[in-house]
């Protein structure tokens, strides 16, 4: 497994045993989502709130007043972390 960007610091686990732990730990996550309906599955609730999110940071980059800005932002977190479980 290509572990590009991930790197074993200061060799805390026995070499080769990440890429195999991880490897494994990433199959039976993914085993999981494929037996998940379409409207449950990670990415598509990840999709559904990718634009109105985006939409709301922007809105709130603009905003004038504060407290609007701080809904905005309060209403995009909510949504993303809904999303993700």
């Amino acid at each position: 497994m290509d572990l590009i960007g991930i790197e074993n610091e200061a060799e805390f686990f026995p070499s080769g045993t990440l890429s195999d732990v991880l490897k494994e730990e990433l199959q039976d996550i993914t085993a999981r989502w494929s037996g998940l309906d379409k409207a449950a599955h990670p990415i598509e609730r990840l999709a559904r709130v990718t634009a109105p999110t985006i939409e709301a940071l922007r809105q709130a980059r603009n905003a004038s007043n504060a407290d609007r800005r701080k809904e905005l932002v309060r209403d995009a977190h909510h949504s993303f972390l809904s999303a993700l479980g």
